[in-house]
């Protein structure tokens, strides 16, 4: 049997780099367009009622789309200001939204 030859290269750490922790704004920009996205979902779901004869199934699926992705960044900015010390993260992130 043949030895293997030895790692040329290190392997990787195991831990997860998350970047900084608190990093109010980056969690502000991220919970601005979350607000963003909101408003589109209020326009759309205005505009769906205005054609109302010709609205279909997928046009809910766009407002569920948009709804997820609002949510996604809110709960993106929630994590970057985690600071495990407290609970209520999201009232950090609307307090410090400027």
């Amino acid at each position: 049997m043949t030895s293997l030859p030895p790692l040329m290269f290190t392997p990787p750490s195991t831990k997860r780099v998350l970047g900084r922790k608190c990093d109010p704004q980056l969690s502000s920009v991220y919970f601005e367009f979350s607000i963003v996205y909101l408003s589109f979902l209020v326009h759309w779901i205005l505009v769906c009622f205005k054609v109302k004869p010709t609205f279909r199934r997928i046009h809910l699926l766009m407002a569920g789309l948009i709804l997820v992705k609002a949510l996604n960044l809110i709960y993106a900015a929630v994590n970057v200001t985690d600071t495990h010390e407290s609970g209520n993260n999201l009232l950090f992130l609307v307090d410090h939204h400027e």
